[in-house]
């Protein structure tokens, strides 16, 4: 399966290079297809199962997030 994504002109996207964000975006359990196909893709190997330990972001953290990130967080953008 190929899946594309667009965006529209001048849309910003959050930085999945975050570590805040790629623990918010990759890190819940449905997210597990994807990161276990990221993993694949950077090591070049077969990934059958992957278990995120610690990855409770510091509430410090969190707190750096404008209200804005969030909401895109939330809506999945």
């Amino acid at each position: 399966m190929i899946a594309l994504g667009l965006l529209l002109r001048n849309m910003e996207i959050l930085p999945p290079s975050d570590d805040r964000i790629f623990k918010l975006i990759l890190t819940l359990p449905d997210a597990k297809p994807v990161l276990i196909d990221l993993i694949s893709a950077v090591i070049h190997r077969d990934v059958i199962n992957v278990e995120v330990r610690n990855n409770e972001l510091p509430p410090e953290d969190i707190a750096d997030l404008s209200k804005e990130e969030i909401e895109k967080l939330r809506a999945g953008i």
